[in-house]
């Protein structure tokens, strides 16, 4: 399999999805022709953020971070385990789906099996697939980092795809405890600083998430203030320079997913395997190279190493993905992009910052 992936036509889904203007006109049109009021989020409790019985926002802060706002119930129901060998040493991996789809739909046919197959390989579900308000989907994935390592008694690892990466950061940046559970974290094709792609306005309204992922956004702004990672965690952003959605695509300062800080790596694909040309949705799921530099970090101390890689992963396929899973795979995926689309709720204006910042 080449790193190109296989040729399947996703076109209508996935195609620049966050080209400026483009998300918004189809969101528009798809919801006004299936008559969906645009009242925003208050009546689903998306894009509303947590606050005091005042109505101001919670700014305590603790060890912890802030009290979790969603209920035990729905954040157990979230989030799900599968047991690894009995023998096995390696770390748990918590996976963390990109919007628009879910952990199942993105994870269930690459990486869960794969990893499944040496360690325990947990999951969790943000809400309305990863669309909603990325203050609430945090607590999920903070409630899946805390639940993982008190099962497994260890520090676990972390692999987010796309936003998935963006609210594992989260987790550690707003939850400080987390930062203790967590040995590795490992991003693919994430826009840590937002995406040139995701322009939402007053007059084209977008997912609440959308609006947080514009590089202009106040959560990507106190996301990465005053440091946008820890140096306890060992950190791997894996891009590509071809990536179609998360823009600027580039493995220097500029680029959308460069992350800086102690104990930090940011490795291009194209790093490893000059000739790679994955976009947004084969990164994430079945690029080899992506694939061997995750392993590598979790296997290894410190962040994923490119000189560890061997030019023998340009041309083999991605672990337990044939080209007929991969072609099925990405197809189910795009046909998902594309249902949530139709009917996720959107709102006029980015969510209320309310999360504490000391």
């Amino acid at each position: 399999m080449n790193t190109e992936g296989p040729t399947i036509d996703t076109e209508p889904f996935r195609k620049n999805l966050f080209r400026r203007g483009r998300v918004k006109r189809d969101l528009a049109a798809l919801l006004l022709a299936l008559a969906i009021p645009m009242t925003g989020c208050a009546a689903l409790g998306i894009g509303q953020g947590p606050s005091s019985d005042t109505g101001a926002p919670d700014t305590s802060v603790s060890e912890s971070g802030p009290e979790l706002t969603v209920s035990g119930d729905e954040l157990a129901a979230a989030f799900e385990c599968f047991e690894g060998p009995e023998d096995s040493e390696a770390a748990p991996v918590l996976l963390i789906p990109p919007t628009l789809l879910t952990a199942d739909e993105t994870f269930s046919w690459n990486y869960l099996p794969w990893l499944n197959e040496t360690r325990t390989v947990c999951t969790v579900e943000p809400p309305e697939s990863s669309t909603a308000d990325m203050q609430i989907s945090a607590e999920y994935v903070t409630h899946a980092i805390r639940g993982a390592h008190e099962q497994h008694g260890e520090r676990i690892d972390v692999l987010g795809f796309s936003q998935g990466g963006v609210l594992g950061r989260a987790a550690l940046r707003f939850w400080p405890d987390t930062r203790g559970m967590v040995d590795d974290l490992v991003t693919l094709g994430s826009p840590h600083h937002g995406s040139t792609m995701t322009h939402c306005t007053t007059d084209a309204e977008c997912p609440p998430a959308l609006w947080q992922m514009d590089p202009d956004a106040r959560f990507i702004a106190e996301l990465n203030s005053p440091q946008e990672t820890f140096a306890e965690v060992s950190t791997t952003s894996i891009l590509s320079t071809t990536d179609d959605t998360v823009h600027p695509a580039t493995a220097d300062e500029s680029g959308a997913s460069v992350l800086t800080g102690e104990n930090v790596r940011n490795v291009a694909v194209q790093q490893v395997c000059a000739g790679n040309a994955s976009d947004h949705l084969v990164l994430g799921t079945t690029d080899p190279v992506a694939a061997a530099l995750a392993l590598d970090a979790f296997d290894n101390p410190g962040p994923a190493d490119p000189e560890r890689i061997t030019g023998e992963v340009c041309a083999a396929e991605a672990p337990q993905v044939d080209a007929e899973t991969a072609a099925e795979g990405l197809e189910r995926m795009g046909a998902a992009i594309g249902e949530t689309l139709m009917g996720t709720p959107t709102v006029a204006e980015e969510p209320r910052f309310v999360l504490p910042t000391d």
